[in-house]
Order: structure tokens, then C-alpha cells, then sequence
């Protein structure tokens, strides 16, 4: 589970317009208080990430989890995003929709806040995990 001092946001680098970015992702809501239709942000930690095949392409899929929910967060077109692995905190804007029973935000504007703390990477391509 989530332990909401972990998904604090690290400092701005070096040139970072911090109230800028934080107009574009505010304000953050909890999974539970998503509507279909209606864009937000949310912030957690990712609990996986997969590549599903398609007959339209590939498409990336990474659960992000707050501790009241998750929301899968789907990238069209992508066999992997570089930082998107289990463990990554991040925070994510978009529009979310209901699909099969699942909360989804299809493309979403994200910022990785912290990354992941294991040693282990996913090659989402082919669905192996492998030692750095």
C-alpha cells in the first residue's frame, strides 16, 4: 500500500517554472472522486505496467494507485514509456473514461516525481523483468 508521505513531490530542478507546472496539474483528486468525462490529476504510485498487443497497435499500460483506487493510465501506440515501472511515483492529467468495469485516462500529461526504488526492470516489449 501507498504511504501518503512517499508520494510528496521532489524539488523543482534547476530552471523549473514550479508555479507553472503546478497550475497545469492542479488540483489533484483521489481515484474514488474521478468522473467519466470530466479531466483531472491524480497522483500515486505505479502498481504495474504491461504492453498489450492490439490489432491497432501495441498500447502501454501502467496502474497508477493512491490507496483509494487505481486508475490505468493507457498510452496508444507504445510498446514502453522510459521511467513508467512499478514502484515510480508520478502524477497524471487527463480525461478519464469507463472501460470494461475499469477507470482509464487514454494519453495522459504526466510528471515522474520519484522513481522507482527497486533494482528490477520491466522490458515491457517482451515481458521480461532482468537485473541492471
Amino acid at each position: 500500500m501507498l504511504d501518503p508521505g512517499d508520494i510528496e513531490p521532489l524539488p523543482p530542478s534547476a530552471g523549473t517554472d514550479r508555479a507553472r507546472r503546478d497550475d497545469r496539474f492542479a488540483p489533484v483528486l483521489s481515484v474514488n472522486d474521478l468522473v467519466a468525462r470530466r479531466p483531472a490529476t491524480v497522483r500515486g504510485r505505479l502498481a504495474a505496467a504491461r504492453t498489450v498487443p492490439g490489432p491497432h497497435g501495441p498500447r502501454f499500460e501502467a496502474v497508477l494507485d493512491d490507496t483509494t483506487s487505481s486508475v490505468v493510465l493507457v498510452f496508444l501506440g507504445r510498446r514502453s514509456i522510459p521511467g513508467l515501472v512499478p514502484g515510480t511515483v508520478l502524477m497524471a492529467h487527463g480525461t478519464p473514461r469507463l472501460d470494461r468495469g475499469r477507470i482509464e485516462i487514454l494519453n495522459p500529461l504526466y510528471e515522474l516525481l520519484a522513481p522507482s526504488q527497486g533494482s528490477e526492470r520491466f522490458d515491457a516489449a517482451d515481458g521480461t523483468r532482468s537485473d541492471p
